[in-house]
């Protein structure tokens, strides 16, 4: 562990960064079945045509902008970790060399 977190040390503010678009990702994500629970309970049994396609609207939106961070969250994970892979090698090759 000790080793795991000199090579992050450097880059504390990107492993913060991402921990946290991590974090956020999540609890979107976790918020996805609250607008399907009000979906069902509220906007089917009243009927208004008008809120649930308000409703419908904001689901896509919504879920647009969770992928959008998905994918973000996953684009600067794959180069954190590139980068902190690259230093690696590097320190190696320059011990064997």
């Amino acid at each position: 562990v000790r080793r795991l977190l000199q090579l992050v040390r450097p880059r504390w503010h990107q492993a913060a960064g991402l921990s946290l678009l991590l974090t956020l990702t999540a609890a979107l994500g976790a918020i996805w079945p609250q607008f399907v629970r009000f979906t069902i309970d509220v906007l089917i049994p009243r009927g208004e045509a008008r809120l649930f396609w308000l409703t419908g609207a904001s689901l896509v939106l919504f879920y647009g902008l969770v992928a959008w961070l998905g994918y973000v969250a996953m684009y600067y994970s794959y180069a954190f970790t590139q980068a902190v892979i690259a230093e690696v090698r590097l320190a190696a090759y320059g011990r064997l060399l």
